[in-house]
């Protein structure tokens, strides 16, 4: 939910550092509805009447919706900024390894992190993965045998 004050204190900082609003619709951010898709499902998870609903499936569905987020993304990692936001999650997962934390969701997607993404996320979790993943890339092109375990 982090990102519902990130946006607004970027865009106000990039204001202040000369920048100008026009300059966004420069930007060609493609797969665009994905990554909103993927916040709307997070604003919804955290709304308390959908969280009593759905109980122990609220974890894995975090997981999805913050996997089509990462996927949006990786898909625009050449555009200006991208790369920063990569970083910031390395920089997560450095805090969170030296502090004898355990590896969570979106920062556990990929081939050093896969053998435990089912104890984070358990089956349940790995099914709707694999679900969203073959409905997004039904020929298994974008990282291959890195995602999953």
């Amino acid at each position: 939910m982090f990102i519902l004050y990130a946006v607004p204190i970027g865009l106000l900082v990039g204001l202040l550092l000369g920048g100008r609003l026009s300059g966004l619709g420069d930007v060609r951010f493609q797969w665009a509805w994905l990554a909103v898709l993927g916040f709307a499902a997070q604003v919804v998870l955290f709304s308390d009447p959908v969280t009593a609903r759905i109980g122990d499936l609220g974890p894995p569905l975090y997981v999805v919706s913050t996997a089509l987020v990462f996927i949006a993304v990786l898909r625009n990692v050449a555009i200006r900024g991208m790369p920063l936001i990569a970083a910031g999650a390395g920089c997560n997962l450095a805090a969170i390894v030296a502090n004898g934390g355990t590896i969570t969701h979106h920062h556990a997607i990929g081939r050093d992190h896969a053998p435990w993404l089912r104890a984070e996320v358990g089956d349940v979790g790995l099914d709707l993965i694999r679900a969203a993943k073959q409905r997004l890339d039904p020929v298994g092109i974008m990282n291959p045998g890195k995602l999953l375990p």
